[in-house]
């Protein structure tokens, strides 16, 4: 499978379902309800259609204006009809990418001109292993509570009471830019 350029770890990470795609009968495939167009594993597509454009990925219409508004902000030189042929590249790119398991809407965040690039859900294992620590791993995650929901509870109980429940009601997905700066959103169950 080629790489993604939004979704670069694929399939690590993935909502992925050991079901036939509906198109190919490839194993295995993502339940419809990922890709915005409803149903459950019936209506399962696999990576490959998905990258041919056999069913594409719904990109929802806020996201659209997210990156068309930035695009006209970063290159206010461009011509109406470039930014247009821009952003129609990037949602097409995009709409031919593997969903990641949101929990909601497929509401993939924009750095200035591009989509992020997703690097994968923030785990407890993952926290200890870059902090060194639980108390470290256990004050980065204050930190990105802090920064994706500002009031948040956030006294030690209620830290406590999140790490016990990161990537089981609470997920939290981190994406990179191409300046370098992180996106961490977070969501619950």
């Amino acid at each position: 499978m080629d790489i993604f350029r939004y979704f670069p770890d694929f399939p690590q990470g993935a909502d992925l379902r050991d079901t036939p795609c509906r198109l190919c009968d490839r194993r295995p495939a993502i339940p419809a309800i990922r890709l915005g167009f409803g149903g459950g594993l019936e209506g399962a597509v696999c990576a490959h259609c998905i990258a041919e454009g056999k069913a594409p990925v719904h990109v929802p219409s806020w996201v659209h204006s997210e990156l068309e508004a930035g695009v006209t902000r970063t290159h206010p030189e461009w011509s109406e009809q470039e930014r247009v042929r821009y952003v129609s590249e990037r949602v097409s790119e995009l709409a031919h990418t593997p969903p990641i398991p949101w929990l909601q809407n497929n509401d993939w965040p924009v750095c200035d001109d591009d989509f992020a690039i997703y690097r994968g859900e923030v785990t407890r294992d993952r926290l200890e292993q870059r902090c060194g620590s639980v108390s470290e791993a256990k004050g980065r995650l204050r930190e990105l509570l802090l920064e994706a929901v500002p009031n948040w509870e956030q006294d030690d109980a209620a830290i406590e009471a999140e790490w016990k429940q990161l990537a089981n009601w609470l997920a939290i997905f981190a994406f990179s830019c191409p300046d370098g700066t992180w996106i961490h959103i977070v969501q619950t169950a």
